[in-house]
């Protein structure tokens, strides 16, 4: 499966504006990982409400 992180860019110039969305590939083990790695408190319940992630 591939992970993506979304985010998007607003831009304001001369009272216009414009919307550019933007998605970059991630490892999610790794990412998931480091939760671990880092004791990070309550991880678990961090992980399942954000990521649907049960440890």
């Amino acid at each position: 499966m591939n992970h993506f992180a979304q985010h998007g860019i607003v831009n304001f110039d001369a009272g216009q504006f414009s919307v550019e969305l933007k998605k970059v590939p991630y490892d999610n083990e790794n990412f998931i990982n480091q939760y671990l790695k880092l004791q990070i408190p309550d991880y678990k319940t961090i992980l399942k409400i954000f990521y649907g992630k049960n440890i």
